[in-house]
């Protein structure tokens, strides 16, 4: 009994290893809390819907562009533009950090995306898609008009009409974007007319331009989504090569290491 005794271990030597590691485990976490926003500053701070709200959202909305898909299959899945956070952060120095947060371009990061699919189609055959922001905005509203499939055309000023119609239907408020252009062009069946809104607040400079697109496959109306024109999106691509090759081996680790 006595030797058992001195084998066993004197737990009131752990307490303090307890205590220490609890100490240090709190630190850390006050320490990731308190980093988080200054690594992150785009992260949205209203997450407010999850992935089935989104869907339910997105189901609502697609009434507006046309009739339900029968039998369709649908998937929603949490997406985020790495390119647009990489070139908001690039603007960090010169812009105001809550300006720039509450711009529209900066809550468009992260979003949910949502697509509809008939019976039997493949990944890029999706009937309806849209993008819901965390807060339950919708960013992206679109109908899919296969590019063989006639429609005639759409003059300019009835385009722009049709344009501001909608966006006003769907609880936009015109006067904070500036002068919209019409763009066109010409398919082998119709003519399919595009109507840029860029936002008046142009947080990124007059060299990258952003704001809503109203589109048109010839005289069908097929929705809205947020455009933006980075000119060295090539170069930031470049640049984040290494970042998706450790998001990749992040994946393949575990298939490594099981073995």
């Amino acid at each position: 009994m006595a030797r058992d005794h001195e084998r066993a271990p004197d737990r009131r030597r752990s307490v303090p290893w307890l205590i220490t590691w609890l100490v240090v485990g709190v630190a850390g976490l006050v320490g990731l809390l308190a980093a988080f926003p200054a690594v992150y500053p785009f992260y949205p701070e209203e997450w407010t819907i999850n992935r089935e709200e989104a869907v339910a959202i997105a189901l609502e909305r697609f009434t507006d562009l046309g009739p339900p898909v029968d039998d369709a299959f649908v998937v929603g899945h949490l997406s985020q533009s790495t390119l647009l956070e990489t070139r908001l952060l690039r603007a960090l120095p010169e812009a105001d950090l809550g300006r720039l947060r509450d711009s529209l371009v900066a809550r468009q990061v992260f979003d949910w995306q949502v697509k509809v699919y008939p019976p039997g189609a493949r990944p890029y055959e999706w009937a309806y898609r849209a993008r819901i922001s965390p807060a339950g905005e919708v960013i992206d509203l679109q109908l899919r008009v296969p590019a063989e499939e006639p429609g005639g055309e759409l003059a300019t000023d009835v385009a722009r009409q049709r344009a501001e119609e909608f966006l006003l239907a769907q609880g936009f408020d015109l006067a904070v974007f500036g002068e919209p252009q019409v763009r066109q062009r010409d398919l082998a069946a119709r003519r399919d007319t595009s109507v840029r809104f860029p936002a008046a607040e142009a947080m990124l400079g007059p060299e990258v331009p952003y704001g809503f697109e109203v589109s048109f496959a010839g005289e069908e109306l097929t929705g809205y989504q947020l455009f933006y024109d980075i000119p060295d999106a090539n170069q930031i691509q470049a640049s984040l090569q290494g970042v998706n090759l450790l998001s990749q081996g992040r994946i393949m680790v575990p298939f490594l290491l099981i073995p």
